[in-house]
């Protein structure tokens, strides 16, 4: 959150994201789990791309997770 590698990060989840997709299609029968790993590699994707402005901004509108 409001990292300077948020790109890098993000980038790398959508390569996990997009080898969990294969991995399922080549399973068979797992089509919930290709269309989760399919969202989340494009939400990766599209993080990957935005400014570090932006992340900042969207971080600050978005509140922290409570543990």
């Amino acid at each position: 959150r409001k990292s300077q590698f948020h790109n890098r990060f993000a980038a790398l989840c959508a390569e996990v994201c997009e080898t969990c997709e294969k991995d399922c299609q080549a399973l068979g029968d797992m089509d919930d789990c290709v269309q989760a790993c399919r969202a989340c590699a494009a939400a990766c994707r599209q993080i990957a791309r935005a400014e570090h402005r932006e992340v900042l901004e969207t971080a600050s509108r978005t509140a922290p997770a409570s543990h």
